[in-house]
């Protein structure tokens, strides 16, 4: 086996005489030039690997430039593996890009003869998935930024045993909080390194990892919108030091760097972690051709009303029964260039959508982005990626906190078709949450734990998420 980190969450994996290539992003920038590969990405020894796997649909995964780039050199002959998740958004994302071999992967189920190896694909909250490959006498988990965990981990132990190598993330991968401003600062929630680095020790604790490699985390924030979150980013030496001053074998490996099984880890001669904050300046300079032609773009764009009210109305009006309990006060997005009514408002307690001058009774929060993020968002059906791009400033109201991330969450669900009775009433539907039943149960029981202890649903399950350093027993 053989294996080299790529940049942030690529992988690129030898074993048993097959290669893989693992949701490739292999270079330029994601989120509307927010996310771009730091450190600098490496190249992938060739470009017709034998499988690409891609864990799902965001862009730092699913990259359009860098599969189509592939497309172009291998898409009669390389292989498309993807979790068949619910609703099969993401076939059909793989293949407007060119490849014409895709294959889905049942959640759990254990393929032994792909070319000599064993693999499965594990999913774990709304289309988030890791991959799983033995071969050689050695199992890599590739868990990239999903957070398995609890009766779902110990499947992956039951099918491949403890891994030999865990890759996993081990810094933020949203909006929330470091873009969030509190109106009362007890409704935030400070995640610290060592939140972040706690749940990554609880993934290798779970899974008995015996090398444990921070990953799916390598990234810089060069927009001048998210270059505050550069301050908040956790290197994979942090994460690294924090395992094994628990007892467990790490390593912090960065793009170009990797392992064998004849010669072990292998490494380069200098680091870009020696400076991060030197680091993160020359790749701003090399990059701020890029940002400033984005910048200047965007300033000559403004919202308009009625895509965002057609966008948001079919969302408020697919709403489940009862999920206004979950959208009791109103969201805000604030349109500046809308001087006679700035206040753009999505009512989910009254499935109402509309534009005010002034901001609405007891409204949840305030989101501010560039109006080229949000109509381009609106066109793409992606309004829910602003969160993950950092791009977004968002104040909240006194107590409005589990009405933002209950929004956030459904319009993710509903933007990939989960509100869609015609997509949701399918024998595939069944089958595929059929086989995720256990987690499913360990996710409810969550939630009702959440609402015991007052935190609310959406809240008490971000708390749920992150493992306090105390709380590793």
């Amino acid at each position: 086996m053989r294996f080299q980190i790529l940049g942030h969450a690529c992988l690129w994996v030898e074993a048993a005489g097959a290669t893989f290539l693992i949701d490739p992003w292999l270079s330029g920038s994601c989120y509307w030039r927010a996310w771009w590969h730091f450190p600098p990405a490496a190249p992938p020894p060739n470009l017709t690997p034998d499988y690409i796997y891609v864990s799902h649909h965001h862009f730092d995964h699913l990259h359009y430039p860098s599969l189509r780039r592939l497309a172009k050199e291998c898409s009669k002959t390389t292989t498309v593996l993807i979790p068949e998740f619910a609703v099969d958004v993401l076939r059909h994302e793989i293949a407007s890009v060119g490849f014409e071999k895709v294959i889905e992967l049942p959640h759990g189920k254990v393929f032994d003869r792909i070319l000599g190896v064993r693999l499965a694909s594990y999913q774990f909250g709304f289309d988030d998935s890791g991959l799983v490959i033995e071969g050689d006498g050695h199992v890599l988990a590739d868990l990239n930024d999903c957070k398995i965990n609890g009766a779902a981990a110990k499947r992956i132990r039951a099918d491949f045993g403890s891994p030999t190598f865990l890759f996993k993330s081990h810094s933020f991968a949203s909006a929330f909080p470091n873009c969030y401003d509190f109106n009362d600062p007890g409704d935030g929630l400070s995640l610290t390194a060592k939140d972040y680095c706690a749940t990554f020790l609880h993934s290798a604790d779970e899974l008995d990892a015996k090398n444990a490699i921070p990953f799916a985390s390598m990234v810089g924030f060069l927009h001048p919108d998210t270059v505050q979150c550069n301050q908040y980013l956790v290197t994979p030496r942090v994460a690294a030091e924090f395992v094994r001053k628990a007892g467990r074998d790490a390593q912090a490996l960065e793009p170009g760097e990797g392992w064998d099984s004849e010669s072990g880890f292998f490494h380069l001669e200098a680091s870009a972690y020696d400076d991060l904050e030197a680091g993160l300046e020359r790749l701003g300079e090399e990059v701020s051709p890029k940002v400033a032609e984005a910048i200047a773009h965007e300033r000559g764009v403004h919202a308009d009303p009625a895509p965002f009210e057609r966008h948001l109305g079919a969302f408020v009006a697919s709403l489940p029964p009862g999920a206004g309990r979950l959208l009791p006060r109103p969201v805000v997005f604030e349109v500046r260039s809308d001087s006679a009514c700035p206040y753009w408002v999505v009512d989910g307690r009254t499935r109402r959508v509309y534009r005010s001058a002034e901001l609405p009774p007891r409204w949840a929060n305030i989101i501010r982005v560039s109006e080229a993020v949000l109509a381009d968002s609106i066109d793409k059906n992606i309004l829910n990626f602003i969160h993950i791009s950092m791009r977004p400033r968002i104040e909240i109201a006194p107590g409005g906190i589990s009405t933002d991330l209950a929004f956030w969450g459904m319009l993710l669900s509903w933007e990939m078709g989960y509100f869609n009775w015609s997509q949701i009433l399918r024998p595939r539907t069944a089958r595929v949450l059929w086989r995720r039943r256990v987690e499913i149960l360990q996710t409810a029981i969550q939630a009702l734990r959440a609402l015991a202890t007052g935190k609310g649903v959406t809240a008490g399950m971000v708390d749920n998420m992150l493992v306090r350093e105390g709380d590793r027993d």
